[in-house]
This record gives structure tokens, sequence and C-alpha cells, in this order.
């Protein structure tokens, strides 16, 4: 009868479960309960908190079907403690999650042991996690893992591409062996026979990279940004600005620690001549002996989208635009087929395009504009008179590189009639903002903001035309500052805005 059936009638093994806790209690401080409380690490000023999950993977059928898994627990905490290198965060703590079929504590106890090894090893606590027994979901024999990390980091170390700047060096440390990545692709070239089923090849644990940041540091190198593990000819366009650099220059290597490898040669990015040395990016995973270097990939490239008459464009013309030079504006697109602004385009020989906006569903038309402004690559989209609120459909396909430009000192007076707003209400300044772009109208953190006085008995056309000169700098030196480098919006608090000082200041 139904009213008799108990967990074991249903596959779960009640002790089992309790032998599993009481083996893991050891481990975990004899912490049984189903939350961990840990204090931040003193003397941090601006601390961030970092957290970062992921599993093992297909690795897992691997292991199991090898006769291995005592390497799996660090898998999985190297999975998730090196996300955490990736931003410069060291790890405080971690929660393991393990779904099996059919318990079986002696298994489990060395998953667990491995974990917990493994977050001695990268010097973290681990605080928990949970069992799960689940027959009918997982078959029996089989698992899963899956992790969580937090990690805590002051946020002037943070690291991130918006750091990397030209002349930069890159680090790169080789691999311990697979790792937990692509695993999908190693099995099948097993089943197929190409890939020997070595285990002392295949299931290599993962090495913990959560001291690479302080050991660059000890070296006298100080990191900028770190990708996830993979293909060293893929991951420095992953961890640099948009645009992407990377420029391999064999020689001129110095080498450090463990077969990590890096540039001490002297680079001349636009005539700028510095020493890498001292100032590194991991490119992380790349063999031994790999010499890289950054350098610019062509011009930064700059799209303009346009609605009207164009003045601003003009201004970007006539102080930034060189073909083939620093800076080039690589397209223009209208709203209007009929914009004078298109034009000033062709007359400076720069490539147009026309997506109309009117009349049309909002997704339809920016997926439309998206696909045409992403044909010119560009670095920098800039809304110079655009008259359309832009959705998420365009604006996901560039993100933190789309910047419009605003007649007043945002928040103040937002939308198409900021000048009136600004002299109805009698304000003594008003201004000019560049900004980025979100989806709601005139919304996103200020770049660079100019106040321009309100002056008695100023009309429309006059304070306009003031405003316009203002605009006619501001907008040049932003993108300026982009090209640089040196514009960064903090990852985590998304409305503050840093311009970072210029090389050696």
């Amino acid at each position: 009868m139904a009213g008799r059936l108990s967990y074991r009638d249903a596959g779960v093994d009640l002790e089992a479960a309790r032998r599993h806790t009481e083996a893991i209690a050891g481990l975990i401080g004899g912490r049984t309960g189903f939350a961990a409380a840990l204090p931040l690490p003193p003397g941090l000023e601006e601390p961030l908190l970092v957290t970062c999950t992921d599993g093992v993977g297909t690795k897992v059928l691997l292991a199991r079907e090898l006769g291995r898994i005592e390497g799996l627990g660090q898998d999985l905490v190297a999975m998730c403690v090196n996300d955490l290198a990736c931003t410069g965060a060291r790890p405080l703590a971690f929660l393991d999650y393990l779904a099996v079929g059919r318990l079986d504590p002696g298994a489990a106890a060395t998953l667990v042991r491995s974990i917990a090894a493994a977050c001695e090893a990268a010097g973290c606590a681990l605080a928990g996690g949970e069992t799960a027994e689940m027959p009918g979901l997982y078959a029996p024999g089989h698992f899963d893992l899956a992790g969580f990390a937090v990690g805590v980091v002051e946020r002037a170390r943070a690291l991130g591409p918006d750091r990397v700047r030209a002349g930069d060096a890159i680090v790169g440390i080789p691999s311990s062996g697979l790792h937990s990545n692509g695993f999908s692709l190693v099995r099948a070239l097993v089943e197929e026979g190409s890939l020997a089923a070595d285990p002392d090849l295949l299931l290599v644990p993962t090495r913990l990279y959560a001291d690479v940041p302080e050991r660059l540091r000890a070296a006298g190198v100080e990191p900028r940004s770190i990708p996830r593990p993979g293909s060293a000819g893929r991951r420095p366009r992953r961890c640099s600005p948009p645009g992407g650099w990377s420029r391999r220059r064999p020689g001129g290597r110095s080498t450090w620690g463990s077969g990590c490898a890096w540039s001490s040669r002297r680079t001349t990015p636009r005539r700028r001549r510095r020493r890498s040395g001292t100032r590194a990016w991991w490119a992380g995973w790349s063999r031994a002996g790999a010499g890289w270097s950054l350098a610019p990939d062509g011009p930064f490239r700059v799209v303009v989208l346009v609605s009207g008459s164009g003045t601003n464009l003009q201004s970007l013309i006539d102080q930034v635009h060189e073909p083939g030079g620093a800076i080039e504006i690589v397209q223009v697109v209208s709203s209007r087929p009929d914009a004078p602004a298109l034009e000033r385009a062709r007359r400076a020989g720069i490539p147009t395009a026309v997506v109309t906006m009117a009349g049309r569903d909002r997704v339809e038309r920016d997926a439309e504009l998206a696909e045409a402004v992403a044909q010119a690559a560009p670095d920098l989209v800039v809304l110079a008179g655009w008259m359309s609120i832009l959705t998420g459909v365009f604006l996901d396909r560039f993100p933190d590189r789309v910047i419009n430009l605003h007649p007043s000192m945002l928040p103040a007076f937002p939308g198409m009639h900021a000048i009136e707003e600004a002299l109805a209400w009698g304000v003594r300044y008003t201004g000019v903002t560049v900004h980025f772009a979100e989806e709601q109208v005139d919304a996103g953190p200020a770049i660079l903001q100019e106040p321009v006085p309100v002056m008695y008995g100023d009309t429309p056309e006059a304070l306009t035309e003031r405003i316009r000169a203002v605009e006619h700098r501001l907008v040049p030196e932003v993108v300026r500052l982009f090209a640089a480098r040196r514009v960064r919006r903090d990852p985590v608090e998304r409305r503050v805005v840093q311009i970072m000082p210029e090389e050696g200041e």
C-alpha cells in the first residue's frame, strides 16, 4: 500500500546518507548545518565580493569508466577558483553539490576528501555543500558534481580587459593537462580510437591557479587581465579591450616561475616607446616559451549614428577622423535617407548606410541596425543626434560601446526638450553630458559633463548655439579617451565610470 512506502522503497538509503554525513563532518570542521558564516579579511578598504559557479562536466563519465574519481574534487574546485583568479579575487569559501542515483558513502567520501584537499591548497574554506540522492534521475553508479565559490578583491586591484594598455606584455602559463574543459570531444576521440584511454594522461586534475595574481606581483609583474583557460591563439582577444590586440613577437623572452614565459622586449606602439616588462597580461595556458606582446590591431574604429544635420559628426570628422590613423570613422548610419549628415560623411569618404526607424517594430528595426553596424566591426558607436531610443536588441550586441550626448547636465532635463525646459525652470546652468546609452531615455551613467551658463534673456536659439560649441569639443574628447582605453565602467557598480590616468601620470 502507498501508505507503507518508505524512503528505502523509493530508492533512497537514509542509512548511507547518515554514514556519509558523519564521514564528511570532520572534513568541514564538524559543521553539518545548512549554511556557514565567514568573516571578510581585515584591512580591505573597498572590498568586492566575487561569486562564480561551475561543474566538472563530462569528465565525470570518463573518470567513472576508468575507475579513477579521486581527482574530480580538485577539478571541481579549480573550475571555480580559477574563474575567481580571472577577476583578481582570492577565494574565501567553496560549496559543493553532489548528485547521485544511489549513494555510495565510500565513493562520496573520496570525492569530498578531494574537494577538501583542493580547498586547502587554494586557501579557501570548504563551507559546506549538498549531497542529493535521486534515483530515477541518475542511473546507479552515475553522478554529477557542481560547485560554488566566493572570493574577495580590492576594487583597485580588480582585473579586466579595460585595464590592458598597448605595450603591455603577455604572460603564458602552460597547462598541466587537459583540465576539465572540452571532455565531450576527448570522450569522442577515445571512443573512435584516436586517443588512448590512459588515466595518467586524461585524468590529470585541473591545476589550481588561485595564487597566480599574487605570484606575478611577487615577481614584480602587475597583472592587468586574465582570461579563462583555453587556446593561447584565441584568449588574448578575449581579455583585451574591444577591437582585440594580439601580435606574436618571437624572441625577446624571459622566464619566471614554473614554465611561465613573458615578453620583456621593448615595443613601440604608435610611436610611444616604453618597457613592457613591468605591466603584464596573463594570456594563460599557452605553451612555455610562447612570446607575445600587445600592440593595437589597426585604428580605433568608430561608427556614428545620425538623424539630422550632423554638426557633431562634422566635429568628429574634423578633430579625430584619420583614415588609417589612430582613430577612424568607418561608417555613418542614418535613420533618414535625406539627412544632411550623410552628405558630410560622403565628402569625407566615409561609407554610409540608411536604416529607417519610423513606423517599424522596434525589435525588428534594431536587429537590422545591429547587423548593419556589426559589419563595420566598431570599437565604439556614437549616437550623434540619433532620434530614436535603442532597445537591448542593439545595445547587447555592443556592450559598453554605445555612447550618447545630451544637451543638459543629466539627470536633469532628460528627453527631447532639454533646452526649453532649462529655460522654463530658470536654472543658472545647464550643460552637456556624454553618457553610456541604455534602453531608458538619457538614463545611462555619465562619462564626461561640462556646464553651460544660462544668460539673462537667453533664447532657445542662443543657448543652443553655446551648448553645441561645448558638444563639438566634448564628444571628440570622449572618443579620444575610449581610443586610449581610459574609460572604465565598473563591472559591479555599473553606474560608476572612471577616467583612467594616462600612462606615466
